[in-house]
């Protein structure tokens, strides 16, 4: 055995290198020699497994989970050959930060699994509040026509409610109660279908249904629907409806 004289470690014979602190091995070193001799040490090299281990360690950042798992397979396997290389080869800090880097990169992932879908139901639920507050406003000017045209009764459309030209006074075909926007019947990713009920007596229209559909991806997962009494309901996976559950 050879000791270092750096640190005092055991070392094999043949080292070149102190396996724990690196330190150059010299034949002086031995008690078994007797004289130090010219034989120079092997040139050492940088573990080929610990830079790998290094690059699949940053790509993991990127949350690549497989980059995540080969950088810790490869650190962990290049630190073991290079502590049993006896000082030929070098990357042990390289294997390190690869490792490290990969259990970041695990870390990552599953923070963005946890908050990535709590994310997207923030978003939906925030795009269908647009819809929710548009058949709001719906019902409060379908009632304000009911009081302003009391013998029409609710409006036969949604472009009666909306604003009349530019110069026109408000009137019966256009009342100015809803944005030009609402009254097209689409806003925000979703479609709106007015329908107005029947006429009564003295041709009052006395009911009407609204239905929002989303019509883009990522407006909204659900449907709502109103009518004159104001509640609004909301389904999930299909057109609301009059027996839909009762928005919450």
């Amino acid at each position: 055995m050879t000791n270092c004289v750096q640190c005092g470690a055991a070392n094999a014979p043949d080292a070149g290198y102190c396996s724990k602190c690196g330190q150059p091995l010299s034949a002086a070193a031995s008690p078994s020699a007797g004289a130090p001799t010219s034989t120079a040490p092997a040139a050492r090299h940088t573990s080929g497994l610990a830079i790998a281990s290094l690059v699949s360690g940053i790509l993991s950042l990127l949350c690549l989970f497989p980059a995540a798992v080969l950088a810790i397979v490869l650190g962990y396997v290049a630190r073991a050959r290079i502590r049993r290389s006896g000082g030929a080869l070098r990357g042990e800090r390289m294997a390190r930060a690869g490792v490290n880097l990969g259990f970041s990169g695990i870390i990552l992932l599953i923070i963005a699994a946890i908050a990535i879908p709590n994310l997207m139901r923030s978003r939906i639920s925030s795009h269908e509040s647009s819809p929710v507050g548009s058949l709001r406003t719906i019902n409060t000017a379908e009632v304000t026509y009911y009081s302003e045209y009391p013998t029409r009764g609710y409006s036969a459309t949604l472009a009666q409610l909306g604003s009349p030209a530019p110069g026109v006074q408000p009137g019966p075909e256009a009342a100015g109660f809803i944005d030009s926007v609402l009254a097209s019947g689409q806003k925000s990713g979703y479609r709106f279908t007015y329908v107005a009920g029947p006429a009564g007596e003295q041709g009052l229209i006395v009911a009407y249904t609204v239905r929002a559909d989303p019509v883009t991806p990522g407006s909204g997962e659900r449907s709502f629907f109103t009518d004159e009494t104001g509640v609004i309901r909301a389904e999930k996976g299909k057109p609301a409806g009059s027996d839909s559950p009762v928005l919450q």
